[in-house]
Parts: structure tokens; sequence; C-alpha cells
């Protein structure tokens, strides 16, 4: 699918998701199921360049904000539905540093606005210099967080809140569990390279692969086949402090779809080999 089209369905999801109480990823999962025609990395760019906006949502529309506020005619900017492509254009040059639209696509949505003009005002005021200086306002901005969290984490833990917020808006890498008692973890980084999946060795879980990009795990052949599963690196980390031996009982209190138990039942297999 060309690039115009891609962004096209980035706006519609994002508008969809926008303003809503429903989680995320759940109407992005909808979203997909309705439009089976989206191969993987149509699916990759869209889901990253919507839960890209989702992260820097105060940032970017702040950035919007500023930009009609400096020029009254382009009110437009900021209206029911086309919204959404001014505000895209902002994350890509205010936080991903590129531009990947079509000045004819931009022209259909603002027949009045120049991009480059637009663009360019993004470019000269990311560092969000236009804002008060107060630096509550700046790191909530900035973050995307509102203020009155980001004053909780500075009256609690001081100069590290920068550090906490840049974490917690930071991309997350996809956290793997190898199932030891088919393959080993060097095992199933190589066949995941071969499936074009690169990793790199978790130093949290013994059985923990990282990847650094998202990807549809139903596509993968080592996962249909049961090599690894989908764990984040917390949840496998409890497992191997339980450190459960043959003949204990162990009861999984919290368990959703039953990773942790999988994993105990797993290292209590590998225990008794």
């Amino acid at each position: 699918m060309n690039t115009t089209s891609l962004v096209g369905h980035v706006l519609q999801l994002f508008e969809q998701i926008d303003g809503q109480t429903q989680p995320a990823d759940h109407i992005t999962a909808d979203f997909f199921r309705q439009k089976k025609y989206l191969g993987s990395h149509d699916r990759r760019f869209i889901s990253e360049a919507v839960f890209g906006m989702i992260r820097h949502r105060r940032f970017i529309k702040t950035l919007v904000k500023e930009f009609v506020s400096e020029n009254p005619r382009t009110q437009e900017l900021e209206g029911p539905h086309v919204r959404y492509l001014a505000l895209y254009v902002a994350y890509l040059r205010g936080v991903e540093n590129q531009s990947n639209l079509s000045p004819n696509f931009w022209k259909t949505y603002f027949p009045k606005i120049e991009l480059e003009q637009f663009s360019d005002w993004i470019d000269l005021h990311k560092d969000r210099k236009f804002l008060d200086s107060d630096a509550t306002v700046q790191l909530g901005v900035k973050y995307s967080f509102p203020d009155w969290m980001v004053n909780e984490w500075q009256e609690q833990i001081g100069g590290e809140t920068e550090n906490l917020l840049q974490a917690l808006n930071s991309s997350p890498s996809v956290s793997l569990r190898v199932n030891l008692l088919k393959t080993t973890r060097d095992a199933c980084r190589e066949r995941l390279l071969k499936e074009g999946i690169e990793t790199e060795l978790s130093n949290v879980s013994t059985a923990g692969l990282l990847s650094q990009k998202r990807f549809h795990n139903l596509s993968s052949k080592s996962f249909l086949e049961g090599w690894y599963e989908i764990q984040d690196e917390g949840s496998q980390l409890v497992s191997q402090i339980a450190d459960p031996r043959p003949g204990e009982i162990v009861i999984d209190a919290c368990a959703g779809a039953g990773g942790k138990s999988l994993h105990m039942a797993q290292l209590i297999r590998m225990t008794v080999k």
C-alpha cells in the first residue's frame, strides 16, 4: 500500500481512538480485523504512527495550538476530523524529525495553508521555548504527562522526575519468553532472525529475548510451533523469583491468560529433568 493510503488509515484509526475510554490496543485490534487487506508491513506502519501520536499527544497538540495562535488565519487546522492530519505532521516533524507526507495530500485537507510553512514552524518551535518557563509545564508538555502528575513526582523524587518521564514515554521493546523445553534462547534467536525478527538477550530473564521493533507474532512460524510466548520481562522475573519445585503447590492468584503459570510449569519440568 502506498504511503498516502497508509497515512489515511493512520488518521482514521487515531480519530477512532482519540477521546475514547476503550483501550487503544482493543480499538486497534478491531480496526485491523475489519481491514483484512492490510499486510503486516501496513499494520506496523499504522500502529507505530498511531501509538507514537498517543505517547506524544499533549506535545503535538500544544504545537498545533500555538501555531494557530500565532497564525489566526489557520484556525481550520483545529477543525473537526481534519485536525488529525495537522497532529500527524506535528508528530512527524516534532518527534520523528521526518516528513513522508505528500503536499498534494495535505492540500486536499488544507488548500489555503502551506505545508512547508507549518512544517518549518514545527521545526523551529519543537524546543517549546514559547511555553511558560515553569518546569512542571515544560516537562509535562515535553513528555505528554499531565501537570498534576509531574508535580507529584517532582515532590517525591525531585531531580529524577525527568528520567522517569522519559522512560515511561519511550517506545517499549517486545519481550519474548523462550520455551526452554523445546529449544534454547540462542537457537530461537537465530530462527527468529531468519524470519526477519531481530532480538537481543534479556539481562533480566534467563528465558527472555527482546525485539526493539513490534511484529505480528501470528505470522511467525516459530511462535505457532510453540518456541516462544509474548511476555514482559517483569512477569518472567516473577516466576524465576518464585522458583517453583516439583511437589509444591503454587497458586497464581491473579492469573490472566496464565503466562506465569505456564512459565512456572516449564521451570518445574526443567527441574525434574
